[in-house]
């Protein structure tokens, strides 16, 4: 499974995908200890999918304990990746402590080919679309 600091329409196979997230953890000691449970699993041989950085800003890798890999990433449909997202004030370049009330959610981002509805295709469901993002521009959903 990659780590990443950040999410990018970029990175999907297409601009037709559909992207399940949910909240798998709060905090670096949350991510250490997911590190330290996959080094033990490894070590007995147990076959998993082992977590790899492409945290692409060095102060976040620091600051996570994971390597620093900036490279374009593409996922495939059917790939989960785990974001690293910063909450936060901006981080000074070189920080290796986070600022007081500073931290991390770790979230996972699931790419898959089915989309809720095809706008193309239904016009009640791109009416639908429309609408929920005008209500949420107006603040009233």
């Amino acid at each position: 499974m990659k780590l990443v600091n950040s999410f990018s329409l970029n990175m999907l196979p297409a601009y037709h995908a559909g992207i399940d997230v949910v909240q798998a953890g709060q905090g670096i000691a949350w991510l250490q200890n997911k590190l330290d449970e996959e080094f033990e699993l490894m070590e007995i041989g147990e076959d998993i999918d082992p977590i790899e950085s492409y945290i692409g800003h060095e102060t976040t890798a620091q600051l996570l304990g994971v390597p620093f890999r900036r490279e374009t990433l593409k996922l495939k449909y059917g790939e989960t990746i785990l974001v690293a997202q910063y909450n936060g004030p901006r981080l000074p370049e070189g920080s290796t402590v986070l600022p007081d009330g500073a931290d991390f959610t770790f979230v996972y981002v699931r790419i898959h080919d089915e989309t809720v509805y095809d706008l193309k295709k239904d016009r009640d469901s791109a009416l639908r679309f429309i609408a929920a993002q005008k209500m949420i521009r107006e603040g009233t959903a």
